[in-house]
């Protein structure tokens, strides 16, 4: 159902019987030119409650709700209160799937935007199109038979496939949806008191990570502290990260320079984002030959960021920094002011809603023709040798 609402008293308008034009019972007048907007379920991990504020799914309705769309924020657990009615706790508890007609019935959405939560839906009888955003590498995918597929994470979807075969078989088409930075949060504006080159640390212990989700993620904190652990001995800050997105803001925005290391699977994410928003120089670790893939195809360059393989390469711009800092100090605000242009202009949530709304659309208007799953999942040989992890697909 498409909703219309009037531009002068934002009450929702109708379609005038005589005349065919849109008219507003509440100012009893016809309203003629309208732009297009959307009803939008969004159900997710932080949706419909007062926090998770930089939650990718909270952040892509924010924007929604800023261009006019009509967005209902649905918390999973309205879904559970609703379960009883259908005779379905059996499935909340022991998370079978729910069946989404129950979003659909209540909003009568004109499609439904599902992050990935920890229950599991079923959309076989849902007549608007699903949307699922998946965002863990070794989980099941959390809906049966969604129409539509987005990835936050680059690299994560090939572990989804490698885990998941069947599962990402259901997924008809696939989009990357990459992760951005809301700019209110993330001002340019503090005092870079952190000098050199820093390294923020996890909020929860690495061995929390570890323990959710196997091996895999085992072997990716492995190296990523052991590449934290060898940065420290050639001079670089390690910040304790903590909980709370305060503390995370203060923190990031007092660097001089940070190192970004996304992790074998992320490749990047929102910090690198957020970093740029707020002037802090960013130190990207490259892991393989898919990250630089991927930073290719956000456009992300050498002139807004140092590229860095090893903790030896860490140490090489340090050197270089030490020995002429007026270049070095140059050459920074140079890789500062363009990183900051590129984000402003390409990876906002703002620019991302739209992005994603133009895909959705197509998709909806049947543009989107071709699937995006590659048969048979890909098989990958993962070691780590000397702290660094090496991979090989076959």
């Amino acid at each position: 159902m498409t909703v219309k609402k009037c531009k002068d008293c934002g009450y929702e308008v109708g379609t005038d019987r005589k005349t065919g034009k849109w008219w507003c019972s509440k100012c009893s007048e016809l309203k003629e030119d309208y732009d297009i907007k959307y009803r939008i379920a969004v159900v997710g991990k932080n949706t419909g409650k007062e926090r998770g504020f930089n939650n990718f799914a909270k952040c892509l309705a924010r924007e929604w709700k800023f261009a006019g769309h009509d967005v209902i924020e649905v918390h999973p657990d309205v879904v559970a209160e609703n379960v009883p009615i259908y005779g379905m706790e059996d499935a909340y508890r022991f998370k079978k799937p729910i069946d989404l007609r129950l979003v659909e019935y209540r909003f009568d959405p004109d499609f439904i935007f599902l992050e990935q939560t920890y229950n599991r839906y079923d959309t076989s009888n849902v007549k608007c199109p699903v949307i699922y955003q998946h965002r863990e590498y070794t989980h099941f995918p959390d809906v049966e038979y969604p129409d539509m597929l987005f990835g936050s994470y680059p690299f994560r979807i090939h572990f989804f496939e490698q885990y998941n075969p069947w599962g990402y078989h259901l997924c008809k088409y696939r989009e990357d949806n990459f992760v951005a930075v809301y700019p209110p949060f993330f001002p340019p504006n503090k005092k870079k008191v952190l000098k050199g080159i820093s390294y923020m640390g996890w909020g929860a212990p690495p061995e929390h990570f570890i323990d959710a989700n196997g091996i895999v993620a085992k072997m990716v904190i492995e190296d990523q502290i052991n590449f934290m652990e060898e940065c420290r001995k050639v001079g670089v800050n390690f910040i304790r990260g903590e909980k709370g997105l305060n503390h995370y803001k203060e923190m990031l925005g007092s660097m001089e320079a940070v190192i970004i290391d996304g992790g074998f699977m992320n490749v990047f994410g929102r910090t690198m984002f957020e970093a740029m928003a707020m002037e802090t120089l960013c130190i990207v670790r490259v892991h393989h030959h898919y990250s630089k893939k991927y930073f290719k195809k956000i456009g992300l360059t050498e002139d807004m960021c140092y590229f860095v393989e090893s903790p030896d390469d860490v140490a090489k711009i340090l050197d270089e920094w030490r020995l002429d800092d007026n270049i070095a100090s140059a050459n920074k605000q140079y890789k500062v002011k363009k990183a900051y242009e590129w984000v402003m202009e390409r990876h906002t949530y703002e620019v991302r809603a739209r992005e994603t709304l133009e895909m959705i659309e197509a998709f909806m208007n049947g543009e989107t023709k071709t699937p995006y799953f590659m048969g048979y999942a890909k098989r990958l040989k993962m070691e780590i040798k000397d702290g660094i992890m090496e991979i090989e697909q076959t």
